[in-house]
């Protein structure tokens, strides 16, 4: 098994970064190690690349692939879809589901074939909560 540093490396080159940066290094390696990770980095130093990569990484460390995925939970809209407008870029597969309709339109795309090849999903917390009502009601067979 390779070592998590290389790997991260590995996943930097694809997208289009040298290699990763110290501290984002340091915060995926302590991830991956069981820790919870708080990262406060000033704009431009590349916290968003310390998440677009947790798929691959956990991917490659595990022999997997494409298997893998992030779900990001933010109330910013304008930013989620400037993080899936520039994941998509670099041939990534990424959604926003900010709404009821497009968590419907998800869980149908899903059910068929997209989730399996998704790395990111990128949610507003109300949506989240109105996805574990209908997880519960399926769970309980209310629906």
């Amino acid at each position: 098994m390779a070592e998590i540093s290389t790997v991260v490396d590995k996943v930097a080159n694809r997208f289009g970064f040298k290699q990763a940066k110290p501290d984002q290094k340091k915060a995926i390696v302590a991830f991956f190690n069981g820790s919870d990770v708080f990262v406060s980095l000033p704009t431009g130093s590349g916290k968003s690349f310390c998440y677009w990569c947790l798929p691959e990484v956990f991917d490659m460390m595990n022999g997997k692939s494409g298997k893998s995925i992030v779900i990001v939970v933010s109330p910013l809209i304008a930013l989620m879809m400037d993080q899936v407008a520039s994941l998509s870029n670099r041939g990534i597969k990424t959604i926003h589901v900010s709404s009821e309709r497009l968590l419907r339109r998800f869980m149908k795309a899903a059910s068929r074939y997209y989730f399996s090849a998704l790395n990111n999903c990128f949610s507003t917390p109300g949506v989240m909560y109105f996805f574990r009502l209908c997880t519960m009601r399926i769970w309980l067979g209310l629906s």
